[in-house]
């Protein structure tokens, strides 16, 4: 995946999508989504959701690892932006900043995100 923007806002918005799907994968859930027909294909249910899980649980991970290196004001727009899902004129008034301040604030975390997932992948490509 290309580390666009708009990539790395989405991957902020799937946060709170990641952690319930997380939760009703985990294997006490399991044995009862294993029954419905949605994962019903042929191939072993309960692999195919362990699998997903494995997905999601990198994917939740580095998502987790992105919010540790933000200051608390850029969680807190992360918060409201993405995870609350406030439109862009809504925020500022929110966290109490001026609407310059918070378009600031947003391309600051967006470019870091972008080098923290750039950084990732580099490392990722060195270890191979």
């Amino acid at each position: 995946m290309q580390n666009t923007f708009k990539n790395i806002e989405n991957m902020y918005r799937r946060y709170e999508k990641i952690k319930y799907k997380l939760f009703m994968l985990q294997p006490k859930n399991t044995q009862i989504l294993s029954f419905s027909p949605i994962y019903h294909s042929g191939e072993s249910q309960v692999e195919k959701m362990a699998a997903e899980r494995v997905d999601l649980e990198s994917e939740l991970k580095l998502i987790q690892y992105c919010l540790n290196t933000m200051t608390r004001d850029e969680r807190l727009f992360i918060h409201y932006r993405y995870f609350m899902d406030r439109d862009m004129e809504m925020v500022p008034m929110l966290i109490n900043w001026s609407r310059s301040e918070v378009f600031r604030l947003r391309k600051s975390v967006l470019a870091k995100t972008k080098w923290i997932l750039n950084l990732g992948t580099k490392c990722a490509q060195q270890s191979s």
